[in-house]
């Protein structure tokens, strides 16, 4: 098994963080951690960096996922992402795959970035 992370920025539609959040919590999060491979999960809020600065998407999910590959867990999310119940509260969402470099596995990355994939671009 490897170790990787599925990266999800979001932001809610206009005047509707609560319904967003209670959504995120209750229902999805449940949803996609009875995926095979995906064991954990730590949601968070952006707050002004020291320069003030806040991303377009303020919110901000990292799944953790144990599997034989990132093509296996995001094949099972693929599979699973029909059946998955989304929200109308959802303003946009952006997800990132990353393969966690481990320090056996540094001198194979070669100065190169951990290997992402774009999953999926804009919801809305």
């Amino acid at each position: 098994m490897s170790r990787h992370m599925l990266v999800v920025h979001s932001h809610p539609a206009e005047g509707e963080d609560r319904e967003f959040n209670q959504w995120y919590e209750q229902v999805h999060l449940p949803e996609v951690l009875q995926i095979e491979g995906f064991v954990s999960a730590t949601r968070l809020r952006a707050v002004p960096s020291h320069t003030g600065q806040l991303p377009d998407q303020p919110y901000l999910t990292v799944y953790e996922i144990e599997a034989e590959s990132i093509e296996v867990a995001l094949a099972a999310l693929a599979a699973t992402a029909p059946t998955l119940r989304m929200s109308p509260a959802i303003g946009g969402m952006a997800s990132y795959a990353y393969s966690v470099i481990e320090p056996a596995n540094a001198a194979a990355v070669d100065g190169e970035a951990a290997e992402t994939a774009l999953v999926e671009g804009n919801m809305k």
